[in-house]
């Protein structure tokens, strides 16, 4: 069974991955925007990181140049986690509270949550632990320690896809050296 429709999805957006905020934004953009006739789809409300205030305004900016009504009921904004009367405020109106964080957020968020709307539907993305596993034929493959070193080096080892751990069947070693030079460069280029 579906859940129930809400006028308001509230998220937090960590900042410790670039575009957290925006996914957020989007998925609730789509929402609207693919609605059925008649059936009120949410608005969406972000608590932007203060550690990513630019890119998702920017890439917001630019969604609303074409198509305005896509982001007409979004909206972005950093506001102060220490503000239980303003947190409450938001958690009343919300029918939907998605968290993108880190363990300690989430749990704040839960606890106000429990205190002030213990029925309300809550999303949580916290802390993960992400491994690759390389089977023998592609830890043998040349872009193989390219592709992983993309992945870890690009979220800076936070993202969902940054794996931290890498089982390898075969030259584990050969894998190991190729991974750190492809991390190493990537540090260069960034730097």
């Amino acid at each position: 069974m579906p859940a129930p429709p809400s006028d308001l999805t509230l998220g937090f957006a960590a900042g410790n991955v670039p575009g957290t905020a925006l996914l957020m934004v989007l998925l609730g953009a789509l929402a609207n925007h693919v609605a059925p006739g008649g059936v009120r789809a949410p608005a969406t409300l972000v608590r932007n990181s203060r550690h990513e205030p630019l890119f998702t305004p920017w890439v917001l900016t630019a969604v609303e140049e074409a198509d305005p009504e896509l982001v007409a009921s979004t909206a972005v904004m950093v506001w102060d986690y220490d503000d239980p009367t303003l947190q409450a405020f938001f958690l009343a109106r919300a029918g939907l509270m998605i968290a993108a964080a880190d363990d300690t957020t989430i749990a704040a968020l839960d606890t106000l949550r429990r205190r002030c709307r213990p029925e309300l539907r809550f999303h949580r993305h916290g802390h993960k632990v992400s491994f690759a596993v390389l089977a023998r034929d592609w830890a043998a493959r040349p872009e193989a320690a390219r592709l992983a070193a993309l992945d870890s080096s690009f979220w800076d080892q936070n993202g969902c896809l940054s794996a931290r751990i890498h089982f390898v069947e075969g030259d584990a070693f050969a894998y190991a050296e190729a991974l750190t030079a492809e991390m190493s460069a990537d540090r260069k280029s960034v730097v």
